[in-house]
């Protein structure tokens, strides 16, 4: 797959019955065959709004960087380690916000299929290609309260119910409805459900080494988790969570 080759993937999102005024989260499925497995296979992937992508139960990559929606920016992920020969799952989580904060800001027309979420991801590999073939379904309850204040950070919410826990095990999703296609909305324009559409622009590459680095434990002290004695840290927050249902959590990061 050449960098600047023509995208085989369309957009596609989950049927929504009534778009979120806050966030709206998506799961998206699709199980392939690989015949042997390849050192190396790249993979792009683009959303208008963000994602976090996982192969066989590992996440791999998570992005796409903060950008002006008018130049959209795709990643490039390298599967090939990731993949083993036989029946391989592949699943995406991505969402879509409906206001504008420090960190997202919508397409301008909201007559745009995308504005309200979109996503793309193919590699050299049958049916890796986003389509009506894969399997979507709505997270309903992840939500986010408007922006506040001068962070303009609003509350994200998240029902673990509503997502699976065998998600990302091989046939998980056979029974989920079908992923749709979105198209863009422009003037006079044709409607093309595959990137790059106007009016995001000319999609740029951004290499993507994968999620692999250092792991710092949290301790609790004083009230709160921290990273001890570390300092200021940048990255990814995980909590692995058990409960009774209907429980409750609430988490605050700074």
């Amino acid at each position: 797959m050449e960098q600047n080759s023509p995208w085989r993937a369309s957009w596609v999102w989950a049927v929504e019955d009534t778009p979120s005024a806050g966030r709206t989260a998506v799961a998206l499925r699709r199980d392939v065959q690989v015949g042997s497995a390849a050192a190396t296979l790249p993979c792009r992937i683009a959303a208008v709004g963000r994602y976090a992508l996982f192969v066989n139960g590992t996440e791999v990559a998570r992005g796409p960087a903060r950008a002006n929606p008018r130049m959209l920016v795709y990643d490039v992920v390298d599967l090939g380690h990731h993949l083993r020969p036989g029946a391989n799952a592949i699943g995406v989580l991505a969402w879509c916000w409906a206001h504008p904060m420090p960190w997202w800001h919508p397409l301008w027309d909201a007559r745009n299929e995308l504005s309200r979420g979109a996503l793309a991801l193919e590699a050299d590999l049958d049916g890796c290609a986003t389509d009506e073939t894969w399997s979507a379904r709505v997270l309903t309850g992840w939500d986010t309260s408007p922006p506040q204040g001068v962070p303009g950070r609003g509350i994200e919410v998240i029902d673990a119910e509503s997502l699976p826990v065998d998600w990302l095990e091989l046939g998980a999703a056979d029974a989920w409805p079908a992923a749709v296609t979105r198209a863009p909305y422009a003037p006079g324009r044709v409607r093309h459900p595959r990137p790059p559409s106007y009016p995001g622009g000319p999609v740029r590459a951004r290499t993507v080494s994968g999620t692999e680095g250092i792991a710092r434990p949290l301790f609790f002290s004083g009230g709160a988790w921290t990273t001890g004695d570390v300092g200021v840290v940048s990255g990814t927050v995980r909590l692995d969570v058990e409960g009774l249902a209907g429980a409750s959590l609430d988490v605050q990061v700074a």
